[in-house]
């Protein structure tokens, strides 16, 4: 199972953690693995480019991910993290509990 958490901090997306894998094919067939991995690690890349904000990003080849602004307030980040976690919603939507688990948690 994929485990993400959203991090919130006053009701604004300050970041986001992912571990695990979703089981739902073998490897290399798994597409809410593939789904969870494009729109996380795309959203990261896309913050490091197009973001005027500083961000702490590690990741390592188990499936983790995490993803934290040291700066809430550039907007282009902000945009970035609604659509990512827009994305997610709708993953989970789509494939239900059995493979994802997504939690929003205040920080």
């Amino acid at each position: 199972m994929i485990t993400i958490q959203i991090f919130n901090q006053n009701n604004i997306i300050c970041g986001y953690e992912i571990s695990g894998h979703a089981g739902y094919s073998q490897a290399g067939q798994d597409i809410v693995c593939a789904a969870v991995s494009v729109l996380s690690i795309n959203t990261a890349n896309a913050i490091e480019r197009f973001a005027d904000v500083e961000a702490n990003i590690h990741v390592d080849d188990t499936g983790y991910l995490k993803v934290l602004l040291l700066d809430k307030r550039d907007e282009k980040a902000q945009v970035l993290l609604d659509a990512f976690s827009l994305g997610i919603q709708e993953i989970f939507n789509n494939y239900g509990k059995t493979y994802i688990h997504v939690e929003f948690k205040e920080v």
